[in-house]
């Protein structure tokens, strides 16, 4: 039951998403009322660069494999295509936690707390593969230190013309 509410938020995640996207024909952003909401998975083939910013802290422990198992079916609904890579979206992945939380202080380096995973990639089985061996939920939360991470990597990485995205 779990996996099916993930997927169902994946898909209502995207949607949103989607709907936000201005519509090619008209530039304007579509709103929530006019959009069609598919009846099976549409495939999001815009020029997004998008950075999932994970929890990684203990305070998800317990649904740290439905977390994981959101991020790959999130991922799975962009038509990612390597052969493209200008003209594809790409998505990458980040995970954050601070020091465990018996370390008796909160003082700690923004870069130890989070942690790319997977630069901003169009490679399906890359990204898999990242959130296959992501490390186990550990530690306090420092969810400002992924959001940092994150603007630092789309000030360097993103695309002209590409759409930045961070999704917590």
């Amino acid at each position: 039951i779990h996996l099916k509410l993930v997927q169902s938020v994946a898909t209502a995640a995207l949607l949103a998403l989607l709907v936000a996207l201005p519509s090619a024909a008209t530039q304007r952003p579509l709103l929530c009322h006019q959009a069609q909401i598919p009846t099976t998975p549409v495939l999001c083939s815009a020029t997004i660069d998008l950075l999932l910013v994970a929890d990684g802290s203990s305070s998800v422990q317990d649904i740290h494999s439905q977390v994981t198992a959101f991020m790959q079916t999130l991922t799975n609904l962009f038509a990612l295509d390597t052969a493209a890579p200008d003209a594809t979206p790409r998505v990458g992945i980040i995970t954050f936690n601070g020091p465990p939380i018996t370390s008796g202080g909160i003082n700690f380096a923004e870069e130890q707390a989070a942690r790319m995973l997977v630069n901003l990639t169009a490679d399906t089985a890359a990204l898999m593969q990242a959130l296959d061996t992501r490390p186990a939920s550990q530690g306090l939360t420092c969810i400002s230190c992924g959001l940092l991470l994150a603007q630092r990597h789309l000030a360097e990485f993103q695309r002209p013309g590409a759409l930045g995205v961070v999704l917590v």
